[in-house]
């Protein structure tokens, strides 16, 4: 092969390979943005952040802002779609994770809770309607060492939707799931592969972030890849 052949038929592979790039579709991807709600209650959410090592499982930042020790604290999660819909979700039982749930009067400490793991959040919603949600944590049930308890009243609440991500970012109003996309949504995974830019994001603590799942095809069906 001449050398005006050999670079003529590297141009073409490189047109060709950017041409079947560009006719590509984008990946459809599942957007959930996760927020805490405060309201008037005895324990107050600090933060949260996505833990890694050693127990890969998300954990929120609680002060005590009462006067007496808490043993106990129950967490809900709302989600709301793009249509309206809300569902909820809520984090372990009492009794678990025990050492975490002790709280002195004007004490803080952070405490696992894998109900904010984003697979478990999506599995809420396997069906979902739009490609994009919004999310709140808040307080549901609070006991003390003495045997009373607090309760969520949701009466004396403020506004838990005031902004919402999923009406205003752009993908989520252009890029929709097909009825068959949805129908073969049939299962969530983790993305494992980890970054130094990941692991930092991971380990900050912040009131709110964003967590992306991608859809990508797994044996028959397509399966939704969300970071832990």
């Amino acid at each position: 092969m001449s050398t005006f052949h050999r670079y003529a038929y590297s141009a073409f592979i490189v047109t060709l390979v950017a041409s079947l790039s560009a006719a590509a579709p984008p990946e459809k991807k599942l957007k959930m943005w996760l927020k805490i709600s405060n309201q008037d209650a005895p324990l107050q959410m600090l933060g949260m952040k996505r833990e890694l090592e050693p127990s890969y499982e998300p954990a929120v930042h609680y002060r005590n802002t009462s006067s007496k020790e808490t043993v106990g604290m129950l967490i809900s999660v709302l989600i709301r779609d793009l249509d309206g819909k809300v569902g909820s979700t809520q984090s372990n039982a009492d009794g678990e994770y025990p050492t975490e749930r002790k709280i002195a009067p004007g004490d803080d400490i952070w405490a696992r809770e894998p109900a904010l793991e984003s697979t478990s959040l999506w599995i809420l919603l396997k069906n979902p309607h739009t490609p994009c949600a919004d999310a709140r944590v808040v307080l549901e049930r609070v006991t003390f060492a003495d045997g009373t308890t607090w309760q969520r009243d949701r009466n004396k609440e403020t506004d838990l939707w005031p902004d919402l991500h999923a009406t205003s970012d752009p993908e989520c109003k252009s890029t929709d799931l097909t009825d068959e996309e949805r129908s073969e949504l049939t299962s969530m995974t983790y993305d494992r592969t980890w970054s130094k830019e990941i692991e930092e994001e991971y380990a900050k603590e912040t009131n709110e972030y964003l967590f992306v799942c991608g859809i990508r095809p797994l044996g028959r069906g397509l399966a939704a890849v969300c970071p832990r």
